[in-house]
């Protein structure tokens, strides 16, 4: 039998309290006041840069991969220490 604590948390969430925070929490809930409306979209749109960088990133991080799996022709007659 689980522990009283257990089931009570399940039924909260069940019942919609614990999806009323998750829905305050992505911005789901009906705002009236415009400076959270406006931080609110201030937000979306930061959020929205941040994930066109994190593409770009990736983007040039895979093409850097693969510059370094092509041979390097420029500097392969250049004698190194190594010999």
């Amino acid at each position: 039998m689980p522990p009283s604590g257990a089931t009570h948390g399940a039924n909260q969430i069940a019942c919609g309290k614990g999806v009323d925070m998750a829905k305050a929490l992505v911005g789901y809930r009906p705002v009236n006041d415009p400076r959270l409306m406006l931080e609110t979209f201030e937000l979306r749109r930061r959020v929205a840069d941040l994930e066109h960088l994190v593409e770009r990133l990736q983007h040039d991080n895979e093409q850097l991969r693969e510059d370094l799996r092509q041979p390097d022709v420029v500097g392969a007659g250049v004698p190194t220490i190594a010999g």
